[in-house]
């Protein structure tokens, strides 16, 4: 994987882990960003992150394919997670469930050397919503497959 690449998958790590510490190391300072809410600051977008603190647990981040196109950095991924803490989405706040649940989403990454100026990341919390997702970890009631 490229820099670029590792880049990219520590923003969404801590995207889902709640972890804005990577913020300043990661982002350029008037970065572009929307994870829940489009912010146009790395304070801003800290908050945002700050947000998710807690939701959930023992995070396994996986890579399904990945493009580099110019200065962008496309990644489809997964991630299994545990549902520990409230998530709030859309002004909808989902109670945690306690269980192992399937996430997939696909990040864009703009590059402006090596920070992010630019990152949007889109991701189905359908799976959050399911009262079966201890008994199905691979999808969501929501979900095809």
């Amino acid at each position: 994987m490229t820099a670029d690449v590792e880049r990219t998958l520590r923003a969404i790590r801590a995207t889902l882990e709640g972890d804005s510490s990577v913020v300043a190391d990661l982002f350029t300072f008037d970065v572009r960003a929307s994870i829940s809410n489009t912010v146009w600051s790395a304070p801003g977008l800290a908050v945002e992150i700050e947000d998710r603190a807690g939701a959930f647990a023992d995070v396994d981040l996986r890579v399904k394919h990945w493009r580099a196109l110019d200065d962008q950095m496309w990644v489809e991924w997964s991630a299994s997670v545990v549902h520990v803490g409230p998530f709030a989405v859309a002004g909808v706040v989902i109670e945690p469930t306690g269980h192992r649940v399937e996430l997939s989403g696909i990040t864009v990454a703009e590059f402006t050397g090596d920070r992010i100026a630019g990152f949007r990341q889109y991701w189905d919390c359908a799976a959050l919503m399911d009262d079966d997702a201890s008994s199905r970890p691979h999808r969501g009631r929501l979900q095809r497959g």
